[in-house]
């Protein structure tokens, strides 16, 4: 149980850590220990949504005017998954 506590604290805290560098967040999303390693504003993740351990969202290419990878709501992408989009990459619904 207190194990299932800290995790939920670390997704909170990851929530707020990507938000704070321009990833946009439309609400709650459960954030295992992902990376993100450039182009934060090039992200969206709905509310609902759930990203596992070692998932790996790299943004790559010129800038875009909208978001380069969208991952809808009640969406789970597994471990160690890695998404590389240069223009866009679209999964669940947006």
């Amino acid at each position: 149980m207190l194990l299932r506590g800290k995790r939920g604290l670390d997704s909170r805290w990851r929530n707020f850590y990507y938000r704070s560098l321009g990833v946009k967040l439309q609400g709650y999303v459960w954030l295992g220990r992902v990376e993100i390693p450039r182009n934060f504003s090039d992200i969206k993740l709905a509310a609902g949504c759930s990203l596992d351990n070692g998932v790996v969202l790299l943004s790559s290419g010129g800038p875009s005017d909208r978001p380069k990878i969208q991952v809808g709501g009640g969406t789970y992408i597994n471990r160690n998954t890695f998404i590389d989009a240069s223009l866009s990459v679209v999964v669940g619904q947006e």
